[in-house]
């Protein structure tokens, strides 16, 4: 999974993006996303805003106990990628300002 940056650009289907565009930039959609909720929710602490930016305070009982713990609850966008990026293999003539260091002391 990968965290968007507010710059990221994003493409979706016109009809699955709330932004009413096919193409828009993170925070875009996070603005779109705010004024959803707040169009829904009564302004104040509990407002689209917070839910998306700040988080709203909140207290949640876990099924593994412990009993009640606060903190907040917040909306956020996230990229899961179909096929992840694959890693390239680090190069073995790339040498590193340690291999003095560990040569002197072998």
């Amino acid at each position: 999974m990968n965290q968007l940056n507010d710059d990221d650009v994003v493409n979706l289907t016109a009809s699955s993006n709330i932004a009413n565009t096919t193409t828009s930039t993170v925070s875009e959609l996070k603005e779109a996303l705010s004024s959803l909720l707040s169009a829904h929710l009564t302004r104040g602490p509990s407002s689209g805003e917070a839910w998306v930016y700040g988080g709203v305070h909140c207290k949640v009982l876990s099924v593994d106990g412990g009993g009640w713990q606060s903190g907040k609850i917040q909306l956020r966008l996230e990229f899961v990628p179909n096929e992840p990026k694959p890693s390239s293999p680090q190069k073995s003539t790339e040498t590193s300002p340690l291999d003095d260091l560990r040569a002197n002391l072998g």
